[in-house]
């Protein structure tokens, strides 16, 4: 990565590293988010949306099974299609109606909690966010529509706002790493040191008996 720089990430970004920032990019291991298996980020974001705190549906259990569907075990496999499955011409085909003034607020924080489910079976996704951080690169995510008008990219960039952010945190998390056990090593370094300045009064010792 270049220095400073600002790169475009999605699915068809022509940085390589961009198109695996994709949330629609399979990881080696499923996602494990609130206690459920995800094939993608794409995957565990829908699911969200058929929470009854969000949805509403006239038989509420079938909200349970429409969840399902977009679980490792379910029949959604394809991010793109797990993308329509919540999207609005589906939840009218599935009689589903998502209250958005609820939905909306959270959903920062959601996709936030599904990017950290990531870092922890995605090395690789961890990799490019903290050398980012380290190159001080911003990422930008390229959504379709009006850049004052779409959310996660744009002029809002709210994913790539959250990427950078974890990033920042692995960053520390590393020099915090680093700092630790450099501690660890100056104090294992000082309990030898005394002990060879005991050993040596106790040889003094001995041979002035």
């Amino acid at each position: 990565m270049s220095l400073g720089s600002s790169k475009l990430f999605y699915s068809k970004a022509k940085w390589a590293d961009g198109r695996y920032l994709s949330t629609m990019q399979v990881s080696p291991k499923p996602l494990v988010y609130k206690g459920n298996l995800f094939a993608t980020m794409e995957h565990a974001y829908h699911w969200e949306k058929f929470d009854e705190n969000y949805a509403s549906h006239p038989i509420p259990s079938r909200l349970l099974e429409f969840r399902k569907q977009l679980q490792i075990e379910g029949d959604i496999v394809d991010p793109k299609e797990a993308k329509k499955y919540g999207g609005k011409m589906s939840f009218k085909k599935l009689k589903v109606t998502l209250d958005a003034a609820k939905f909306n607020p959270d959903r920062v924080e959601i996709m936030t909690e599904i990017a950290l489910a990531r870092i922890r079976v995605d090395p690789k996704f961890a990799r490019i966010l903290l050398e980012a951080n380290t190159d001080g690169v911003i990422l930008n995510h390229h959504e379709r529509g009006k850049k004052d008008m779409v959310f996660w990219g744009g002029t809002q960039n709210n994913l790539g706002k959250i990427y950078m952010k974890i990033g920042n945190t692995l960053s520390k998390k590393e020099t915090q790493g680093v700092e630790e056990t450099q501690g660890v090593e100056e104090t294992k370094s000082e309990e030898v040191a005394a002990e060879e300045g005991q050993n040596d009064q106790e040889t003094e010792s001995s041979s002035g008996i």
